[in-house]
């Protein structure tokens, strides 16, 4: 369901809760005042795949997408900065305005 960095969060918006070795979602709801927002809680364990970087690392959190399967054809999900039409870029989702909360554990070793 989508890449690795973004399976708990992608996957916990289709199913209520569930739980692997890595990964999982232990809270989803779709509040009745805001039928149209949803709150969850996910997370992900990169254990087994870590992650190394050295002077600072980005997540980026993507709620929809711009694809262009012509443009970028070795993965119709890479990250397009800005919209063109007229090269067949197509939005995906319904991007709106998030509020995200977050937090990293960060091993040193």
């Amino acid at each position: 369901m989508g890449d690795r960095l973004t399976d708990a969060g992608g996957a916990c918006a289709l199913r209520p809760q569930y739980h692997y070795p890595v990964s999982g979602c232990t809270h989803r709801e779709v509040p009745k005042d805001e039928p149209q927002g949803m709150r969850l809680s996910a997370y992900r364990f990169h254990e087994e795949d870590p992650i190394a970087f050295s002077d600072g690392v980005r997540f980026m959190w993507r709620v929809g997408d711009i694809i262009n399967a012509k443009t970028h054809p070795e993965s119709p999900k890479c990250f397009i900065e800005k919209l063109d039409a007229a090269a067949g870029d197509t939005v995906v989702g319904k991007p709106a305005a998030t509020t995200v909360t977050s937090y990293a554990w960060v091993y040193v070793w």
